[in-house]
């Protein structure tokens, strides 16, 4: 050890008072080297004269001799405490600096008093303001993972600072001090009664205070505990009011990031007794300022809580025409529990969007509000070339089966059979192998309904081989209905095969031929054979 830093240990450990004299002397030497050594025996000694010191001419300090000082705080913590309870302005304003920069807790109680008692509005508002600040520094430790102070406790330092300012507040009357009450939110819980106590007597002087602060306090801390408080199974009255009445972006994004899409069972229950969402004003612009998954929380918070059904259309609205793809999915979700023209008009608005996931969201929805067109608008997107709207379309329509078609076919009237074999011919993805054991069956009957189903299923031409073959059937009501059939067959083999049938011996089959020729554009020839040799259908066949 060289002989300077021996002179140094020893004038910060002897009890002989005139070393402090001449450390602080050496405060003010030229040399740099001297005069951090001479801060550091002052900081390691026990005696408060050199400290006190260090407070009077705290405003001359750097940065960088704050924070050393700040590292023998249990040393200092007695000169602060002096300063903050002089009279003198200056050294008031530097011990409540020292005392954050150390971060001594232990000043709660002191600057508590000093905001209830203090004799002047400045030094009043001086300590309110550092209060303030203290605590929102161990609030940061406890909740926000901040760095704690070496050697220190948040845990315990909360516990007695809650006790401080607990007493504070009961002695505060109706002499409210915001100050006092946004300390004490800031480091409160849902586990503080005396916090669910007040908040649950909003009518009473204190409870309305603590409201107030609730709602216009923009300290992430205070924040944080609204929404620890929504999460309660019963939420103060005071609580809720503030989470409807704040509209501020900062605590929407901080709800929404907290609460997400799926909150728990109990917040949700809470989520559906608000009434009122200041932040749902479309002047306030708040939705477009969160991002993808605070859209989506957002929607979903809106359409579980209470609120007016017309308040939530207007919000959905504007939703499905501003937010991001996950608040419109969110959107097409929430609608679907509400009813009426304004709700269906939307579900129309969404089955628009541009992007797929949204249309099948909603897609569910346009048969079961009878929409009009809502098939034809289902329709549309059953080949969509995203796999999921496509698949979602089809369970829409799933009802749209070949068997039921066949069932219903003789009580539709021939536009529903065509826009609805159309359908069926979408959907059913087995209609085809299901036309053709009809066609194929050994029972006359349902090759004769197969043949007339065929047109409307747009399938002829898939069948056509075998309906050709059904045109030198024995049966003539078979050959009528092969023949009416291929009339929308645009196959080449089809033309040709009724201008053959044209020579038919039956004058029904030779009519059905010309008919089915002329739909196909072509001039049917006149056929001598059947006009000298009719044979007469057997109406009589079965």
């Amino acid at each position: 050890m060289s002989g300077i830093d021996a002179t140094f240990d020893f004038l910060a450990e002897t009890m002989n008072e005139s070393a402090s004299d001449l450390l602080i002397d050496l405060l003010d030497s030229k040399d740099r080297d001297m005069r951090e050594r001479a801060l550091t025996a002052i900081l390691k000694r026990r005696e408060c004269l050199g400290h006190a010191v260090l407070l009077l001419r705290w405003q001359d300090w750097s940065d960088r001799w704050k924070g050393l000082i700040a590292q023998y705080s249990h040393h200092v913590a007695p000169a602060i405490k002096e300063a903050i309870g002089s009279p003198d302005v200056q050294l008031q304003s530097n011990g409540c600096d020292a005392g954050l920069w150390c971060r001594d807790y232990d000043l709660v109680s002191d600057l508590a008093n000093a905001v209830l008692t203090g004799k002047s509005e400045e030094l009043v508002t001086r300590g309110e303001s550092t209060l303030v600040r203290l605590c929102e520094m161990l609030s940061e430790e406890l909740f926000a993972n901040r760095e704690s102070r070496r050697g220190h406790d948040p845990s315990l330092a909360r516990r007695f600072v809650m006790g401080e300012l607990e007493s504070a507040l009961r002695r505060m009357g109706d002499r409210i001090r915001p100050a006092l009450i946004e300390s004490y939110l800031l480091l409160a819980t849902k586990e503080t009664s005396f916090l669910r106590c007040a908040l649950d007597n909003s009518g009473r002087a204190l409870g309305q205070a603590m409201t107030e602060r609730l709602v216009s306090s923009n300290r992430p801390g205070v924040m944080r505990v609204i929404i620890d408080l929504l999460q309660m199974q019963h939420v103060p009255a005071g609580a809720a009011q503030a989470a409807s009445q704040r509209c501020d972006v900062p605590f929407v994004r901080r709800m929404f990031n907290a609460i997400g899409v799926n909150p728990a069972d109990v917040v949700a229950r809470n989520t559906a007794r608000i009434t009122e969402i200041a932040w749902l004003d479309p002047q306030r612009s708040v939705l477009t300022a969160l991002d993808s998954d605070e859209q989506a929380a957002a929607v979903a918070f809106v359409c579980r809580s209470g609120v007016e059904k017309e308040t939530k259309l207007e919000f959905l609205r504007m939703v499905f025409e501003k937010a991001g793809v996950s608040g419109r999915l969110e959107a097409g979700k929430g609608i679907g529990d509400i009813r009426g023209s304004e709700a269906n008009e939307l579900v129309v608005q969404a089955f628009e969007d541009e992007d797929a996931r949204v249309r099948a969201i909603v897609a569910p929805q346009l048969r079961s509000r009878s929409i009009p067109g809502a098939t034809k608008r289902l329709l549309a997107c059953a080949n969509s070339e995203d796999p999921t709207l496509s698949r979602v379309v089809k369970e829409c329509l799933a009802d749209f089966t070949f068997q039921s078609y066949l069932n219903s076919f003789d009580k539709l009237d021939e536009e529903s059979r065509w826009d609805t074999g159309k359908t069926v011919a979408q959907v059913d993805e087995n209609v085809l192998e299901e036309l053709l054991e009809e066609i194929e069956s050994s029972s006359r009957m349902r090759r004769l309904q197969a043949l007339r189903i065929c047109p409307t299923l747009e399938l002829i031409n898939e069948v056509s081989p075998i309906v050709l073959s059904m045109l030198y059937d024995e049966d003539a009501f078979t050959r009528s209905a092969a023949a009416t059939a291929l009339g929308y067959c645009n196959l080449p083999s089809a033309a040709e095969a009724l201008e053959q049938t044209l020579q038919d011996s039956n004058s029904t089959v030779v009519q059905a031929a010309r008919e089915s020729l002329s739909r196909l554009g072509l001039n049917p020839q006149e056929s001598s054979g059947a006009e000298t040799a009719e044979t007469p259908v057997n109406t009589s066949q079965t």
